[in-house]
C-alpha cells in the first residue's frame, strides 16, 4: 500500500524490490549518533512486526526512510509512534524533511483510532527539534532513555 498526500510525496513499504535503496541511504557523519541505520530498522521491522518500515519518494528519487509503529492491540492503542526517520545526506536542506513528515503523519491520521503520534528525539538534534515542532510536535517532558518524547495531538 502507498500512501501520499500529494503527488510527488510517497511513502512505500520496505519490499525485496526497494531494500537495497534503502540500506544505501546514509546520514552525515554528525548525524549518526542521531539515528540507527536503516540496515538495523528493516532487521528490527522483521522481528517486531507491529513495527512497519517504509521509503520515502519524492517523485522517482528515494529521499530517506521511515520506521512507524501502531499496535491497535497494545495498551496504548491511541498512540502510533514515528520510531526512525531520516533523510539521506544527499538530500538534505531542499525541503524534503517537511514534507515527508507531512505524508507520514497524513498516514499516521487515517488509522483507526489514533489520537496522537509521538516519536524520540535526541537532546542535542536540534535540526530535528526544530523539524518536529514545525510539523506539530511538541515536547511533553518525559525521557525514552536519553531521549525527548515528542508528540502530536490529533484530536
Amino acid at each position: 500500500m502507498m500512501t501520499s498526500i500529494d503527488q510527488c510525496i510517497v511513502l512505500e513499504p520496505v519490499t525485496e524490490t526497494n531494500f537495497e535503496e534503502v540500506f544505501a541511504l546514509n546520514v552525515t557523519d554528525d548525524q549518526r549518533r542521531f539515528v540507527a541505520s536503516n540496515v538495523l530498522s528493516v532487521a528490527q521491522a522483521y522481528v517486531f512486526k507491529c513495527w512497519e518500515p517504509y521509503a520515502i519518494r519524492i517523485g522517482p528519487t528515494l529521499v530517506g526512510f521511515t520506521l512507524l509503529y501502531f499496535d491497535p492491540a497494545g495498551d496504548e492503542p491511541t498512540t502510533a509512534s514515528i520510531v526512525r526517520f531520516m533523510i539521506d545526506r544527499h538530500q538534505q536542506r531542499r525541503g524534503y524533511g517537511g514534507r515527508a513528515m507531512a505524508a507520514i503523519v497524513h498516514t499516521l491520521r487515517k488509522r483507526t483510532g489514533v489520537e496522537s503520534i509521538e516519536l524520540c528525539v535526541h537532546p542535542e538534534n536540534t535540526v530535528a527539534r526544530k523539524l518536529y515542532e514545525s510539523a506539530g510536535f511538541s515536547d511533553t517532558g518525559r525521557m525514552y532513555g536519553y531521549e525527548m518524547i515528542y508528540e502530536l495531538p490529533l484530536t
